[in-house]
């Protein structure tokens, strides 16, 4: 009997579609090809929440396990500073996430994930703080990066600069939009290799491709994680609670025992992970 394994019939629909269609061979092979990226970098990011919270754990006792412990921490505390500011200025959700990814690790990104995901904000309310924070700044720039920046279109721009100060002067940024790098890195390659655009162009889209696999394993972990107990939205409300009580700065002394004595029991471990981050900054600021 014939083999009728999905890879099977998978191999046999492009065998028959590249038969009918010779003309779009490039479009199928691409299409295989990028497939399998995405799927290598689905595989090769953290498998559940228990990794992401042990990524924190001990390493040991020497100088190096201590430096390892500690350039964890210190970016976990830059993630959720991050999240914090985009809150705070109306960032997009893209944005956002795009900052942690480049600059921490996939687990501080996990945690980001899953405490935006408790944000209780509608796009509304996020478009009219992002808003008031444009017109608000001392800065302009490139309108690639206001797009970036707070999602939104070309028309929003026009309409937000005609409220806005005028001849304000650009921003020294740090994280700019990807057409803005993008024009500038393919106008240096373009010189230096004008033959080879089309394979530069093939390696960034495989690059985007394996990110973009990567970090929907992690949106899916998390998703998952919350869904385990039968019951994602107490672990919301519990995490909303968690965080009224960071920013009201409540000696940990005080943080109610219900909180994670309510928590399923397979998120009692995360609630402490976040509640030891919270000491460790009050220590830090004291």
């Amino acid at each position: 009997m014939e083999c009728r394994t999905s890879g099977a019939l998978r191999r046999k629909a492009l065998g028959r579609i590249l038969d009918l269609f010779p003309n779009d061979r490039d479009v199928y092979e691409n299409w295989q090809k990028y497939a399998q990226i995405y799927a290598m970098g689905y595989k090769d990011a953290p498998d559940n929440m228990d990794d992401i919270v042990d990524y924190w754990g001990s390493l040991g006792h020497d100088y190096n396990a201590g430096f390892e412990e500690g350039t964890r921490r210190a970016l976990l505390r830059i993630a959720l500073s991050i999240v914090n500011n985009a809150i705070k200025h109306g960032e997009s959700e893209g944005y956002l996430f795009d900052q942690v990814q480049t600059c921490a690790s996939p687990e501080c990104f996990a945690i980001v994930y899953l405490l935006y995901s408790c944000l209780q904000q509608t796009e509304e309310e996020r478009l009219e703080i992002a808003k008031q924070d444009f017109i608000q700044k001392e800065t302009d720039d490139d309108d690639e990066n206001i797009m970036m920046e707070y999602g939104i279109g070309l028309e929003t721009i026009k309409e937000w600069k005609s409220e806005a100060p005028q001849n304000r002067p650009y921003t020294k940024r740090y994280h700019a939009a990807d057409p803005v790098l993008l024009k500038g890195a393919l106008a240096v390659l373009q010189q230096l290799f004008p033959d080879q655009q089309s394979a530069y162009d093939e390696i960034e889209t495989g690059l985007k491709i394996y990110l973009t696999g990567f970090y929907d394993s992690v949106k899916r972990l998390v998703i998952t994680w919350l869904k385990k107990s039968g019951n994602p939205e107490l672990i919301i409300q519990l995490l909303q609670e968690l965080n009224i009580l960071f920013r009201a700065n409540t000696p940990p002394d005080q943080i109610p025992s219900y909180i994670i004595n309510r928590a399923p029991e397979h998120t009692k471990p995360l609630f402490q992970l976040l509640i030891n981050f919270y000491k460790e900054s009050l220590y830090e600021n004291s």
